[in-house]
């Protein structure tokens, strides 16, 4: 195992990190800036694309500001008793499933 590697304590997702490691370890020195490009570019793309749907959801929420502002007080109730009701169901649910895994 090249010298690098062993720096790396185990955790669940070093196995792919460590295969990439290797990988890359066995290239030949002429294809080190190629490859360092190529992962380069992928990673800033990622990058962008979380940037992209933090933007999205940001906008979402933004739209639904207000959305119930013409409701009457009793139908607003009624909505925040039924988001009441769900969550403690959900909840229930989770704490049961959980009990068996």
């Amino acid at each position: 195992m090249p010298e690098i590697l062993k720096q790396y304590e185990p955790k669940e997702d070093m196995n792919w990190r460590l295969k990439l490691l290797e990988e890359v370890s066995l290239l030949p020195e002429t294809s080190l800036k190629d490859m360092y490009h190529l992962v380069h570019r992928y990673r800033l793309g990622l990058d962008a694309e979380e940037a992209n749907d933090l933007q999205r959801s940001k906008e979402v929420t933004l739209s639904l500001a207000g959305a119930w502002q013409d409701w009457d007080d009793n139908d607003f109730q009624a909505f925040l008793d039924d988001i009441y009701r769900r969550r403690s169901q959900n909840s229930r649910r989770e704490r049961h499933e959980g009990m068996f895994d």
